[in-house]
């Protein structure tokens, strides 16, 4: 089974994934790639790309 396959047959379940991220500031989620462009093989992954939204009052030195 392809990825395109298995992503149309879980969509339910890759919507729900999406929404999660979507709340973490995970935004404009695209799939790209051999998937976007239908030349997917049984042997292709599927690769995303996306905008993260920034974090207001993120503070780098907590990882100091």
């Amino acid at each position: 089974m392809t990825p395109t396959e298995k992503l149309k047959k879980n969509k339910d379940k890759v919507l729900e994934i999406v929404n999660k991220y979507e709340q973490l500031g995970f935004t404009n989620i695209k799939i790209h790639g051999s998937v976007a462009r239908g030349e997917d093989t049984e042997n292709s992954d599927i690769d995303l790309i996306y905008t993260f939204r920034p974090i207001k009052d993120f503070n780098y030195s907590d990882f100091d």
